[in-house]
């Protein structure tokens, strides 16, 4: 085990400000300047009350040989902690990446030599949320599981493999058969429904890692990555970038090779079709893509995306509102597969 100083942060929103050399406050940017007055716990200097105060600062400071309250919260990548009841130190937070924010069990550290006891310790899983259970009808169900916008679509696994179906709408996902209880999967933040785009786009749930969890891989802006599932751990999932690459809205999930197993459908940079597939021993690596139409196919292609036998041959073909890829038998050379251009679609939809 060692020590390592977390790099100093601020802010009063739930994620640390992004890195600026000039801003106030946040990753790497300069250090606020002292100011006189009284000192509290592991921060700078604070303005002192006007002389005629009929009130007087509280002292905050640690006390030695007197119980200190001390509180600490680990909240998206936000480490913060106060003693005494008193206010946020500039000392007492820092930047909590995901390789803090995944690690899972936490430790309290005392240095020095001198005796150290606690008394009353509690610990609560800020990463559990509860909706309240609607009823609508004596004769039917649903379950509103959110209030806020963060992802297009949704899918759905046995996530923690008690034998009920879970729902995920990243970044969360929600415990079956009442849908009530939600797990975050990643660090959550909504985007605002009236002129955003949520990059949450493609949820789609498969045992990629073939432990018997199922993962889940979303769109990030519109590049896909791979969570993982930590297999019951009360944490975080782990993150991969597998398919950099990918550029569309839409994409699908449908076995191409015919090895058993879900491969993705998308369109890629450059406006070429696509399809991709990890490697069976490396799934967390990037994925192997496989171009199936010519470039600039155009973002006509992100409006509908299909996959199946058109021609009866047994090989999975993929599907555009204007024709379809046949294709090619196993074994035949890299590049784009041959299409057929069939009006399958109404384009544009008006």
């Amino acid at each position: 085990m060692n020590r390592l100083a977390l790099q100093r942060a601020s802010g009063t929103v739930r994620f640390v400000a992004p890195p600026s050399n000039t801003g106030r406050g946040g990753q790497g940017a300069a250090a606020p300047p002292q100011r006189t007055g009284d000192v509290r716990a592991g921060g700078p200097p604070r303005p002192g009350l006007p002389p005629d105060s009929p009130i007087t600062r509280p002292e905050y400071a640690y006390r030695p040989n007197e119980w200190n309250p001390l509180e600490v919260i680990l909240d998206a990548n936000f480490v913060r902690a106060w003693i005494n009841d008193g206010p946020e130190g500039g000392f007492t937070t820092g930047l909590a990446g995901d390789d803090v924010a995944t690690c899972g069990p936490v430790a309290l550290y005392v240095g020095g030599s001198g005796e150290v006891r606690f008394k009353q310790v509690e610990i609560k899983d800020l990463g559990r949320g509860v909706q309240p259970k609607e009823q609508l009808s004596n004769r039917f169900r649903m379950q509103h599981i959110n209030d806020v916008y963060y992802a297009w679509s949704a899918t759905e696994a046995d996530f923690n493999r008690d034998g009920i179906m879970d729902v995920t709408a990243v970044p969360f996902y929600y415990l079956g058969p009442g849908y009530l209880v939600s797990r975050e999967i990643y660090p959550g933040q909504t985007s605002n429904v009236g002129k955003e785009y949520t990059p949450a786009g493609v949820n789609f749930a498969y045992d990629f890692t073939g432990d018997g969890w199922p993962d889940i891989v979303v769109t990030d802006g519109r590049p896909m990555v791979l969570y993982v599932n930590p297999r019951g751990e009360l944490r975080r999932w782990d993150r991969y970038n597998v398919l950099p690459t990918a550029a569309g809205e839409i994409a699908i999930f449908k076995d191409i090779d015919g090895d058993g197993r879900p491969d993705a459908v998308f369109s890629g940079r450059g406006g070429a079709i696509s399809w991709a597939a990890p490697d069976p021993t490396k799934p967390t690596e990037p994925w192997i893509v496989h171009q199936v139409s010519e470039q600039s196919y155009g973002t006509l292609g992100q409006r509908g995306i299909g996959a199946g036998d058109i021609n009866g041959d047994g090989r999975t073909n993929i599907i555009s509102v204007f024709g379809w890829w046949e294709q090619p038998p196993k074994g035949a050379p890299e590049g784009p597969w041959p299409y057929h251009a069939v009006r399958l679609g109404r384009w544009p939809l008006s």
